[in-house]
């Protein structure tokens, strides 16, 4: 399966340009394939979290495709070719940078307040601008266009500075919005309106709570 011509000319920005759906049939996986890709191929770009793809050689690229191909052929998912791997890599490992961006800025986020961050108040900044969400099979974060996410994250440090709580970095915001809101997506996000949570002074932070379990 010869897909990576077409993978490699939009490399870096293929998530800006390419729907999700458009990725999934350019690989051959299906709805339920899908996330086991996801996941089998980021448990293996975990180990170089704090890389660019350019610092890796060549040597440990080849090992990094081999073990994401036995993952992949353990979960008897169909096979993809070498280039379209080195392109999964290449995506995966600037999100593992953000990923460990956004906990730094939350985690010091919580410490400053001594409250957990409050997750509703991203929902209410989305619920307020729903009438910009695209209609039809809306699905996942992706889809969203750029200026429209741009938008929840400005209306939900707006919130946070009313509320007189340190607002975010713009980055770290807006993994986190996409971090629940491809969950609320799915769930249903208009059903989600009563699932309320309030920040109060005596709530411990997330950071200290996880600790525990």
């Amino acid at each position: 399966m010869r897909i990576a011509a077409a993978l490699w000319r939009q490399a870096a920005p293929i998530p800006r340009r390419t729907s999700t759906e458009r990725v999934k049939e350019l690989l051959g996986l299906s709805d339920e394939q899908w996330p086991t890709f996801l996941q089998v191929s980021l448990e293996v770009c975990k180990d170089y979290a704090g890389y660019k793809l350019s610092d890796i050689s060549e040597d440990e690229k080849i090992r990094m495709k081999m073990r994401i191909k036995d993952g992949m052929r353990k979960k008897r998912l169909p096979k993809i070719d070498d280039e379209a791997l080195e392109w999964r890599v290449s995506k995966c490992l600037p999100e593992l940078r953000v990923k460990n961006r956004d906990i730094e800025h939350c985690h010091g986020w919580e410490a400053t307040t001594n409250k957990s961050f409050p997750r509703t108040l991203l929902k209410e900044a989305v619920l307020m601008h729903a009438d910009k969400l695209p209609t039809g099979n809306l699905r996942y974060w992706s889809q969203i266009p750029r200026d429209v996410q741009l938008i929840f994250a400005e209306e939900a440090n707006r919130k946070l500075s009313e509320r007189d709580l340190p607002i975010l970095d713009e980055t770290a915001l807006l993994y986190r919005l996409r971090k629940y809101m491809n969950h609320w997506l799915k769930s249903g996000l208009q059903g989600q309106a009563e699932d309320r949570e309030e920040v109060y002074d005596d709530q411990s932070p997330i950071s200290e709570r996880t600790k525990t379990r």
